[in-house]
């Protein structure tokens, strides 16, 4: 079984990654920053990249998102005095859950797939890595 340089196996590195990244992106970046710099394995380089495409996309949907709710409130402002705008059915709050959820359970999933050296195939991001990496 191959040792990270953390002195943990390769597996539970990664895995680690994509259950950190479920908790807090701040330690999870750090994480795969380690990785980026510091290791050789190429399987784990790659699940750091995954990982991090994986709330970049997550967080830029979010903010596409709140981009809607933000020109809503722009139209209110202006307008508000003639007709109330509104986000209809607060589907910007339902999609920020779903984009969450999505998210979560996306590394929730990769998290386990890590633990034996696995990976789940997402082609967009895929591409991205073979590209850059």
């Amino acid at each position: 079984m191959e040792k990270s340089k953390l002195g943990i196996s390769i597996q539970l590195t990664g895995a680690a990654m994509f259950f950190l990244g479920m908790i807090s992106y701040i330690p999870a970046l750090f994480l795969a920053a380690f990785v980026l710099m510091y290791e050789k394995n190429e399987w784990l380089r790659k699940s750091a990249v995954k990982m991090a495409c994986v709330l970049i996309v997550a967080g830029l949907l979010s903010l596409g998102l709140g981009i809607i709710d933000d020109v809503f409130e722009i139209l209110d402002i202006t307008f508000g005095w003639i007709i109330h705008f509104d986000v209809p059915f607060a589907i910007d709050q339902i999609g920020q859950y779903v984009i969450s959820a999505i998210e979560q359970l996306l590394l929730f999933i990769l998290g386990l797939r890590a633990m034996s050296m696995g990976t789940v195939r997402i082609k967009s991001f895929e591409k991205i890595i073979n590209t850059h990496m």
